[in-house]
């Protein structure tokens, strides 16, 4: 069986502050591998174990997104194809799913994985749109996946209610959101290994734009009326603030 994983870099969320005067993020530490697809590389590897087939990993962006793919091979995977687009953020999901459709067509995958969203935009619309431009069958919020002989068994999570089914493939199945870590992880064996293990460099055949365009990212401004008292007496400051309380009904 060939299966493919989705991999994509992504700024480190637990590294971005706000500027309180200015709203604006700043982003410290260096990029890293988007949360749920650490958990579709864990999946996909696990398949493999069951059906003795290869596993290669997918990411377009720009060279340094080689490193997660890098990762992606300490953890496990086979090998990688890199569609490298240097200006992604100029791209839509679109466009993305398009790179990665003309990438994937011809290689002939049973199964491909992928997280639900992405840290950074978390649109959730990639592996959706790909879905339809490879004109295959997905199934979202999957839980646990099975090999079967000709079939995938897998259970996905409808409302909290399990759901099973068998799909034929070819299948993307997108993973469920996890609270707990993936289950595998790279390895100082796994990076040595990565270093043999090819990855293989294209460019897009599509254009990477969008029809779209939105401006820098900011911060929410929260601002509220205050009432401050000074100089008051405890008792009369207290009885002030009763009333104004039950004036704009917040208590009874």
């Amino acid at each position: 069986m060939k299966i493919a994983v989705l991999v994509k870099q992504v700024v480190d969320v637990g590294s971005v502050r706000i500027e309180s005067a200015t709203g604006e993020p700043k982003i410290g530490g260096s990029p890293v591998m988007n949360t749920s697809d650490a958990h579709a590389v864990s999946e996909a590897i696990d398949l493999r174990e069951t059906t003795s087939g290869e596993v290669v990993s997918l990411s377009v962006g720009p060279r340094s997104a080689r490193e997660e793919l890098i990762e992606a091979l300490a953890t496990g995977v086979d090998s990688a194809i890199h569609v490298v687009c240097e200006e992604l953020e100029r791209s839509d999901s679109l466009s993305t799913a398009r790179a990665i459709a003309e990438a994937v067509r011809e290689e002939g995958f049973d199964v491909l994985f992928s997280g639900q969203k992405a840290d950074d935009f978390g649109t959730g619309q990639v592996n959706l749109q790909l879905a339809e431009m490879l004109g295959i069958r997905h199934l979202s919020n999957v839980t646990t996946i099975m090999a079967h002989a000709d079939s995938i068994h897998v259970t996905r999570d409808a409302d909290g209610f399990p759901e099973e089914f068998d799909v034929q493939t070819p299948v993307l199945l997108i993973l469920a959101p996890r609270d707990d870590a993936p289950k595998r992880h790279s390895s100082l064996r796994g990076m040595m290994q990565a270093k043999r293990k090819p990855v293989r460099e294209v460019e897009p055949t599509v254009p990477m734009n969008s029809a779209l365009t939105w401006t820098e990212p900011m911060a929410q401004r929260v601002s509220a009326d205050r009432v401050l008292l000074e100089g008051e007496p405890v008792d009369e400051a207290a009885a002030k603030l009763a009333s104004w309380l039950r004036e704009h009904r917040l208590v009874r």
